[in-house]
């Protein structure tokens, strides 16, 4: 199947990520020029220029929608959307799209440097640089992506996404009407967010492989589109049938595959014919190493639950037991052969289709003698021939014309041990009783096993090696068959299934550890990443002075550190509307040897270095200027020299040369 971009998805992306290189271009040459800047403000003071109390209040409004809070609780939501949804794969690429878009969001940053817009009252809540718009990123990453994992191809996803936009571009509005962010900083950031998204979901879940099930079973794929056409010209191809149609057929009783009736004509005779297929794709093989490993962790090691390694190799085993089973004389559906639809992605397996057969549990078929006979002799047959079905239950028993049809023998094995035979003949007599007598039956089954074999069977039949449809079917009766079989052949000790092995605990451990670690990095992905972390506040005019400055508008000066000493370390600086905090570490009193903070005032100052210990007024030292103040918090344990040393580290640039003039704070 081919995995191809439309014509818009190429379109948008290309504008999209010729637009956010250009701009993040723009920007680091910004930090020099400053045209950019002057671009950005030309048209920031026009849509500023109509603040009022009323626009104010409807932009703050607007933009809590991307708030911190907010967006964490979204990203929550659509992660426990994807978890009850079972859309495990579509969780991955949500939490993949996300730490792609905070990875490139911090990168542009740190390359662009670039402060708040400079000459404008900022009025709304910032961390950090301003390019690109860290809440427009994030709200459109998480928005856009949720399109992709809850809406199914088509108009509804379109609506989706065009509502998405429409959400963003009001929200990057409101940024710019509160002084925020730059026009340019909203735009790159909604075109970065989409572009990753949009390459994530479309390179590693295209629909066409993976489409989203808005009902039945996730195993069951479209058969209309690429992959329709695919099927059509691999089947002329491959066996010379002109496909006239090809329509889903028994979703109902497939867990493992797609299921599906094909008419065609054949080149050589002219005549329409119907074949029965089951399409394999590489998501079956997932799905089929996940069964059985999760089998394997709660029962033990079944016999023979080994996962299949790729997805040619299913659909051979799958042909070759209809074989075997054709040789044994076992009432099978001829097999055809294997149509490739795209090598080592999807394949097909084509059969007769059985014209005229009912499943054994349909209301029109009785189960007389002669069925039972014909059911049990399956079994026989199977003994005798050193082969088991391992999934005998109503839907892969047909009916047609009072003779008995098997199909479905992917989980067939060759050489079985004494327990997986006892567990067919159990699950063969507990179909057949579903529409007779039990008694009738084990008289029946007396012709052809001994009462101890029965008994046997019915000591191994319990729990999950019954399968799934058969034990509700058995729930449903409610004549509890199981147990009247066991009176009647003789109670025997249970066969136990769970079987600890070296193995099972390794997966156990394994998987344990596995979902611990999922877990923390779906909370890390979902709380999002640091807010408003940058480099370290050097002197004199740095983009984080800069940041500093906007933190403090009225300051007539702003802190700055002229250079690190020998010894300390800059450990970290985040910067938001609030103030500045930057942490040193020394190699003589450890990690945040001293805390720096400043912003607007001392209690504000103070209030940001709170969390560390700065008992003893020793170890706070406190400069206020006009508008700001700066406030160094040292251990309490250091050595004297250390303060010293970080005080050294300390100094002051005017804000009249950083060429920001002071402005009344926030309202």
């Amino acid at each position: 199947m081919p995995k191809e971009f439309s014509p818009y998805d190429v379109a948008w992306l290309v504008t999209c990520v010729a637009a956010v290189a250009a701009l993040a271009i723009a920007g680091f040459l910004n930090r020099e020029s400053g045209w950019l800047d002057r671009l950005d403000l030309s048209l920031a003071d026009e849509i500023s220029g109509a603040r009022g109390p009323a626009l104010i209040g409807l932009a703050r409004t607007v933009a809590r929608i991307a708030s911190p809070g907010p967006l964490q609780l979204l990203s929550a939501a659509v992660a426990i959307g994807l978890v009850i949804l079972r859309r495990t794969r579509r969780l991955v690429l949500f939490l993949l799209v996300l730490l792609g878009v905070y990875g490139a969001q911090a990168m542009l940053a740190g390359l662009t440097q670039r402060p708040r817009p400079a000459g404008l009252e900022i009025l709304g809540n910032w961390a950090g640089y301003s390019f690109p718009s860290d809440s427009v990123t994030a709200f459109t990453a998480i928005s856009f992506a949720a399109c992709f994992c809850f809406f199914a191809k088509g108009r509804t996803r379109q609506v989706a996404a065009a509502a998405v936009l429409i959400s963003s571009g009001l929200i990057a509005l409101a940024q710019v009407i509160l002084g925020v962010d730059h026009p340019s900083d909203s735009i790159g950031g909604l075109m970065l967010a989409t572009a990753i998204a949009l390459v994530v979901f479309r390179s590693l879940a295209p629909d066409s492989l993976f489409p989203i099930s808005t009902g039945g079973n996730a195993a069951h794929l479209d058969l209309g589109g690429l992959r329709g056409a695919a099927i059509r010209r691999a089947l002329a191809d491959q066996l010379g049938l002109e496909c006239q149609s090809v329509e889903p057929f028994g979703l109902e009783g497939s867990a493992g595959s797609t299921p599906m009736l094909i008419t065609a004509r054949d080149d050589d005779s002219g005549i329409d014919r119907r074949y029965f297929a089951k399409l394999y794709s590489t998501s079956h093989v997932r799905a089929d190493w996940l069964y059985k490993t999760f089998r394997t962790i709660r029962y033990g090691r079944l016999e023979d639950e080994t996962g299949f390694k790729s997805v040619r190799r299913i659909v051979e085993y799958e042909d070759y037991i209809l074989r075997l089973m054709a040789d044994a004389d076992l009432p099978v559906v001829k097999t055809y052969g294997i149509v490739e639809i795209t090598p080592e992605r999807e394949y097909l397996l084509i059969t007769d289709f059985a014209d005229g057969a009912q499943e054994i549990a349909d209301q029109s078929v009785e189960v007389d003698e002669e069925i039972m006979g014909q059911g049990v002799g399956v079994v026989r047959r199977m003994w005798d021939a050193g082969l088991s079905h391992r999934d005998l239950k109503p839907s892969n028993l047909l009916v047609r014309d009072n003779e008995l049809v098997v199909i479905d023998v992917a989980f067939g094995s060759v050489r079985p041990t004494p327990w997986r035979q006892a567990v067919d003949l159990a699950c063969m007599m507990l179909v057949l009783a579903l529409k007779a007598d039990p008694e009738r039956v084990y008289e029946v089954a007396l012709g052809r096993f001994s009462r101890d074999e029965i008994a046997e069977a019915f000591a191994a039949a319990r729990g999950a090696v019954i399968p799934a449809q058969l034990r509700r079917m058995l729930r449903e009766d409610g004549r509890d068959l199981i147990s009247r079989f066991r009176r009647l052949s003789g109670e025997r000790p249970p066969v136990r299934i769970q079987r600890w092995s070296l193995r099972r605990v390794g997966l156990v451990a394994i998987t344990a550890i596995a979902l611990g670690l999922i877990a923390v990095l779906v909370i890390e992905t979902v709380i999002g990443p640091d807010r408003g972390v940058v480099g370290p506040p050097e002197c004199p005019d740095s983009a984080v002075v800069v940041l500093a400055a906007q933190a403090a508008p009225e300051a007539r000066a702003v802190v700055c550190v002229k250079g690190v000493i020998s010894g300390w370390t800059h450990a970290e600086t985040v910067v938001t509307e609030e103030g500045l905090r930057s942490t040193y570490d020394n190699d003589r009193s450890g990690s945040e040897a001293m805390i720096v903070t400043f912003g607007r005032s001392c209690d504000l100052s103070l209030r940001l270095a709170e969390g560390d210990d700065t008992s003893g007024s020793e170890h706070q030292i406190t400069h206020q200027v006009e508008g700001g103040c700066a406030v160094l918090t040292f251990r309490p344990e250091g050595e004297a020299s250390v303060a010293s040393e970080g005080q050294s580290m300390i100094g002051w640039v005017e804000r009249s040369d950083l060429g920001i003039a002071a402005q009344s704070g926030p309202k």
